[in-house]
């Protein structure tokens, strides 16, 4: 992929996934705020040798929100494979387990709460 965008707080597993993910020259946005940690192991040889460019981004202008709308609305990409699970809400304590990745063999990039 030419980029990956990590919006996930807290994490570092899905900073790791974009470094593999995206391609040679590829670019990738880190806009999840991880609390002022800092990335155990980061892998600055795949950055160098696949010459990724990394971009921080923080809050959004109305152009940025107008162009994410038109890029949905597009359908260019498969943005509904990102929801890979749905809880409803008298689950949502398993939900945040299961995006924090505490749940064994779930692997999640989103999770929705459904109220009805």
């Amino acid at each position: 992929m030419d980029i990956a965008i990590d919006t996930t707080p807290n994490a570092f597993a899905p900073v790791r996934d974009a470094l593999e993910a995206v391609k040679t020259r590829g670019t990738i946005v880190l806009a999840g705020i991880k609390s002022g940690v800092t990335m155990p192991d980061f892998p600055i040889d795949t950055v160098v040798h696949k010459q990724i460019r990394i971009t921080g981004v923080f809050s959004t202008s109305q152009w940025a929100t107008q162009k994410a709308i038109q890029l949905i609305e597009s359908q260019r990409y498969p943005l509904h494979l990102l929801n890979t699970h749905r809880f409803p809400l008298d689950q949502v304590e398993k939900a945040i387990r299961t995006l924090a990745g505490e749940i064994p063999g779930e692997t999640a990039i989103h999770t929705s709460i459904l109220f009805s």
